[in-house]
């Protein structure tokens, strides 16, 4: 619980004294791994959603980055919250839909994380990535063969 009041209070902190995003915020915001403290990244794009001029494209990427420090936290109903944030924005954001599929199964959510895993294979169907997460969350509804033909895909996309 310690985690939650401390990223609350850094926002708080942050909001009362009236900081602005800066570029250093989105630097850490979208820093292409999350390694280390995670506060400071979850405050950095907490203070670049709160910004004035953020366009519906950088907001869902800023959701999608929180949402990818709650999945961290094994936090996942707050995770898929905030994704179906990101996604409102840019319901075909990639990352932000495989987080969404990923995340329903850890709820044991299977069809809604089926459906979801199909989706994000309709909006990038040459990424890898989608491929194995479709092959994965697919075992209730399809059969072996066709996820082996899945995984055979991702391999050649690879």
């Amino acid at each position: 619980m310690r985690l939650g009041r401390t990223i609350f209070t850094s926002v708080l902190f942050i909001s009362l004294m009236g900081l602005d995003a800066s570029a250093d915020d989105t630097q850490l915001c979208l820093e292409d791994t999350l390694r280390g403290e995670l506060d400071p990244v979850y405050a950095a794009c907490s203070r670049l959603l709160a910004g004035e001029d953020v366009k519906p494209d950088q907001a869902a990427k800023y959701h999608w980055r929180r949402a990818e420090i709650l999945y961290r936290q094994d936090r996942f109903k707050e995770t898929l919250d905030v994704i179906d944030a990101s996604l409102k924005l840019d319901p075909v954001f990639p990352p932000a839909l495989l987080r969404r599929a990923v995340v329903l199964a850890q709820l044991l959510r299977r069809d809604d994380s089926y459906f979801a895993a199909r989706k994000l294979y309709a909006a990038a169907p040459d990424w890898s990535k989608s491929l194995t997460v479709l092959a994965h969350l697919s075992a209730y509804h399809i059969t072996f063969d066709q996820r082996e033909k899945i995984h055979a895909r991702a391999v050649e996309l690879d």
